[in-house]
């Protein structure tokens, strides 16, 4: 078909000024209707402003979270914007990992390169007419690359028909959710990964003559693992500069949702009820998650440091129809790494 770029052409006028009617740009004014209804994004036309109707609708079918090919501007795209403040808004599913690691925006690069060695700088005593000694990296050094993760949902186009956006919404919902669950997965896994040379035994209870019956037996040695955990963690840290508060730093204690109940007592546990003083003296940031695979261990760090993360993609949507099966077929795609370039940043706590 022909495509007007001269509105003049398609309503021609007479030496008297008047607009000449003839089949032949009626054809063409017909057709080009014809035209723009079918495809709702239409094309211009040269000296005429584009109607602001039309270029709202083409905002909202470029939103990250449009479905294409629709073709009504009406409730679906306010719908749309409804939905997308909301996925701004939710709460993603579980973001304790953030608080333990180290997470940089890679902005272009598919990763990281980790130094094996522990920080060599060094302040000591200058004597006169001595100098500075300056360290920087060097050493052995290896690479942490990013994973790509996706995930896809179906669109039944009758949904979009009929105008039912509560089933749209529950499905890209869950789509959304998944690829959170997922990114705390890997860095949880990561960590309950750690070797065998992290572990911390339940520890006995002190004094030692209490008895098993006691009502604080278990809450006892509860805390005397946790603090005996805080000081290897001192012990093999202190020199690496990794504690920038010293004994005042907050270490993190990552448990299964399942002992809850028992972590809360051993941080609660006091030495003598009479003055109220509290067992353990160390800054704790108690972490609870549902995605740690085993219920039975917990896991005391030190939090950032070489516990590291990247992410070159953040959540990312595409979408395209698929006139096969009358689906809108919509992709989430994220690009992450993790990694834990010292064990001696966490301890694995044992509860029997």
């Amino acid at each position: 078909m022909r495509i007007v770029k001269n509105w003049n052409k398609l309503f021609p006028r007479n030496e008297q000024g008047q607009t000449v009617i003839n089949s032949e740009n009626l054809a063409i004014m017909g057709q080009c209707i014809a035209y723009f209804m079918a495809k709702p994004h239409g094309f211009e036309v040269d000296g005429v402003e584009s109607n602001k109707d039309l270029q709202n609708f083409r905002k909202t079918k470029k939103a990250i979270y449009g479905l294409q090919n629709l073709s009504t501007a009406t409730d679906f795209p306010e719908f749309l914007n409804d939905l997308r403040k909301k996925f701004q808004t939710l709460p993603i599913f579980d973001e304790g990992y953030r608080a333990i690691f180290d997470i940089r925006d890679l902005s272009g690069t598919d990763g990281w390169d980790v130094y094996t060695e522990t920080d060599s700088i060094t302040f000591v005593k200058i004597k006169p007419g001595g100098k500075i000694e300056y360290h920087g990296h060097s050493g052995a050094k290896y690479r942490v690359y990013v994973d790509y993760y996706g995930g896809g949902y179906g669109v039944d186009r009758r949904l979009i028909d009929t105008r039912n956006f509560y089933e749209i919404e529950k499905g890209l919902v869950a789509l959304r959710n998944r690829a959170y669950i997922k990114t705390a997965a890997v860095f949880y896994a990561l960590i309950e990964a750690i070797g065998s040379g992290q572990n911390i035994a339940w520890q006995a209870p002190d004094p030692s003559t209490l008895p098993n019956t006691a009502d604080t037996y278990t809450a006892n040695r509860d805390a005397q693992t946790i603090a005996l955990a805080v000081r290897t963690l001192i012990a093999n840290n202190k020199s690496k500069g990794y504690m920038s508060a010293g004994l005042n730093t907050a270490f993190f204690l990552l448990y299964p949702y399942q002992i809850d109940i028992r972590i809360r007592m051993a941080l609660k546990l006091t030495l003598l009820s009479t003055i109220g003083e509290k067992y353990i003296n160390f800054i704790l940031v108690p972490i609870q998650t549902t995605m740690l695979a085993a219920a039975d261990k917990y896991y005391v760090g030190i939090a950032k440091n070489k516990l590291e993360g990247g992410e070159l993609l953040a959540l990312t949507q595409f979408n395209e129809f698929n006139q096969d099966n009358y689906t809108e077929k919509i992709a989430h795609w994220k690009a992450f790494g993790a990694n834990i370039g010292d064990e001696e940043q966490i301890q694995r706590c044992a509860i029997a």
